[in-house]
C-alpha cells in the first residue's frame, strides 16, 4: 500500500477539523440562526425584484426627464418592495 504524501494528509486533516469546527458552530448556535437563514432566503428573493423596479423607475425618470427620481431609483425600489411585501402579509393574514 503506497503512503499518502505528506501535504495530501495535511489538507485532509486540515478540511476534517474545518467540517469538524463549522458543524460544531452551527450546533451551538441552532436557536439564533433560523433567523439569519430567513433573512438570506427573504434577501435571496427579494434582490431580483428590487433590481427590476430599479430598473422601471429609471425608465420612467428618463421618460420625464427628470434625473432626481433616476437617483433615487435604488431607494424608490427597496420601499415599494417592502410595501409590496407588507401588503401580501397583510392579505394572507386577513384571510
Amino acid at each position: 500500500m503506497k503512503t499518502w504524501p505528506w501535504q495530501r494528509l495535511k489538507r485532509l486533516i486540515l478540511v476534517i477539523l474545518t467540517a469538524l469546527t463549522l458543524l460544531l458552530v452551527l450546533h451551538s448556535g441552532r436557536r439564533v440562526l433560523p433567523p439569519y437563514v430567513a433573512g438570506l432566503a427573504a434577501a435571496y428573493v427579494l434582490v431580483p425584484v428590487v433590481n427590476h423596479i430599479a430598473l422601471g423607475v429609471i425608465a420612467v425618470s428618463r421618460a420625464l426627464r427628470f434625473p432626481p427620481l433616476g437617483r433615487m431609483a435604488r431607494s424608490l425600489a427597496v420601499v415599494l418592495t417592502y410595501l409590496l411585501v407588507a401588503g401580501m402579509i397583510a392579505g394572507v393574514i386577513a384571510v
